[in-house]
């Protein structure tokens, strides 16, 4: 069984502070545009900012659910990495008091 996987990067941007949904919305439909998606976009990959899960909410509105694979179920795929990312933060905050205790000992 062969599994193709296929990323594209359209554009970088920079996209000014405050990054809120309408700045990033606007970069996101003007890089469409140029690049004349539409709803040829099978889907996004994003990390999981609350405001990323508003755009992707918006731009589903707009684009035709029933045009997407999968009536748009995979629309926005999340990045694992920063999942992981967040989960060892997490637990790496909990053990933060014995690591500086094994820090310091060894210090000593």
């Amino acid at each position: 069984m062969k599994i193709i996987s296929l990323f594209h990067v359209f554009r970088f941007a920079y996209v000014p502070c405050p990054h809120t949904v309408e700045t990033i919305y606007k970069e996101l439909t003007e890089c469409f545009s140029d690049w004349n998606l539409g709803r040829k976009l099978p889907s996004l990959m994003m990390d999981n900012c609350s405001s990323n899960d508003a755009i992707i909410t918006i731009l589903k509105n707009r684009l035709e659910i029933r045009e997407l694979p999968l009536q748009g179920k995979i629309f926005h795929m999340r990045y694992c990495a920063h999942i992981l990312n967040l989960i060892v933060n997490d637990e790496l905050e909990i053990i933060d008091g014995s690591i500086e205790k094994i820090h310091d000992s060894v210090a000593y």
